[in-house]
């Protein structure tokens, strides 16, 4: 006998739930099966291996259109399969009741993932059979859909926060989410597109570092779905941030996180959360005299200023940047709020300034500089908006406060 090795796993393939019904965008809802095979290296022969899809049918007809195969991965070890890149054997597409894989494995022990997949969305329930004939040792287990512990939600990339990948300022006005872990787990994200046309991405970041090296990435941006796969991460707080590559590309999406752990998924609140917005567009002009740059070039109060009226105490988010700037930004950008009403003279040293952005260094991080969560009494304040060196450029100031308590203003 060739195969001395055999077993059969019984199977039901539910109907496609989601949105995402192709097998090039995503094949992690389909039924996927870890085998491990342990080819015996004493001899230095390789070990046939038969894999064997079968449908069942109860009429002449049924499966007619469908078309039915097995993928196998190995560079996944194991785990559960999501791209067609991280296929190692792709196998035929067929509407037969049977399809057949064959692999020839050298010595050595084969961590594998079976796929079983659909040339086109099956609309109906396939129950099947999957049996493994070998010359070696094997184990088959099935691989479940997600981790034990799930979390859903539905948001959307609309108006502002369609701000695309960090390649653009605008990124930061992404939708994100706050995560928190009780424990240390894997983490097992997925990012699904209502529009599949457009390419999206997830980033992981430790929340109290938003600005630090992402912890965790999906990687390129995908085609209407990506997944972020993270292995021993500490417990903690994280945030997610969600994007689609070019900005102003609206369309709905899905959130999942799963863990080994529990876990709480919340929108993240910076301060700006349900805030009254105001964009205050201006410009740095060495012509107009306005491109004063830092306090070094001994004329930073001819820099713009903007006049902040507060109506009432309220929390107040301010955020510098360059609207369309992308290769050509300015070294470093800085705000500083002063407490008086009058706009900065020559001794503007003698003035009180009350906040600034990056503990007053000059910098130009993705999304600009900011000043988050300034508490200001009712009154009017200055606002000096500057870049390091003197230089011609645009710029946009953007505030979050209380709707009605805060009215922005270019001098």
């Amino acid at each position: 006998q060739l195969f001395r090795h055999h077993t059969a796993a019984h199977g039901q393939w539910p109907k496609r739930t989601g949105r995402v019904h192709d097998d090039t965008l995503n094949l992690g809802r389909n039924p996927q099966y870890g085998l491990t095979v342990s080819v015996n290296a004493s001899d230095g022969r390789s070990a046939a291996v038969w894999v064997l899809l079968s449908r069942h049918t109860v009429r002449k007809d049924q499966g007619k259109d469908d078309y039915l195969t097995v993928h196998v991965a190995k560079e996944r070890g194991g785990y559960r399969v999501y791209y067609m890149e991280t296929i190692w054997m792709q196998g035929v597409y067929s509407n037969r009741p049977h399809c057949l894989v064959k692999l020839d494995l050298p010595p050595g022990t084969h961590r594998l993932t079976l796929v079983l997949a659909q040339y086109k969305a099956v609309t109906h329930q396939v129950d099947y059979t999957l049996e493994i004939f070998s010359m070696a040792t094997f184990s088959m287990k099935k691989l479940p859909f997600c981790l034990k512990q799930v979390e859903r939600v539905g948001g959307s990339w609309k108006g502002v926060t369609a701000g695309g990948c960090s390649n653009y300022d605008t990124h930061v006005d992404c939708p994100r989410y706050s995560l928190a872990l009780e424990h240390p787990t894997d983490l097992q994200v997925e990012l699904e597109s209502h529009e599949v046309a457009f390419p999206v991405g997830l980033q992981l970041r430790h929340e109290a570092d938003p600005r630090g090296k992402p912890i965790g990435s999906s990687g390129n941006y995908r085609r209407g779905f990506s997944l972020l796969e993270a292995r021993a991460v500490p417990a903690g707080r994280y945030t997610l941030t969600v994007s689609t590559f070019e900005p102003k590309q609206e369309s709905g999406f899905t959130l999942t996180v799963g863990s080994s752990v529990p876990l709480t998924l919340r929108l993240h609140n910076d301060g700006t959360l349900g805030q009254a917005r105001q964009v205050l567009l201006g410009e740095w002009s060495t012509s107009a005299g306005t491109a004063a740059g830092s306090p070094n070039h001994g004329a930073f109060h001819k820099n713009p200023q903007a006049c902040l009226s507060v109506a009432q105490p309220a929390e107040v988010t301010l955020r510098l940047r360059c609207p369309n700037r992308v290769a050509q930004r300015p070294s470093g950008l800085s705000l500083s709020i002063f407490g008086q009403p009058q706009p900065l003279t020559a001794d503007w040293h003698t003035s009180k300034k009350l906040a600034t952005s990056n503990d007053g260094n000059y910098a130009y991080p993705v999304g600009g500089v900011a000043i988050p969560r300034v508490r200001l009494a009712a009154g009017s304040y200055i606002c000096v908006i500057s870049t390091f060196d003197p230089t011609n450029a645009p710029f946009e100031l953007i505030a979050h406060a209380p709707e009605g308590t805060l009215r922005l203003r270019l001098l």
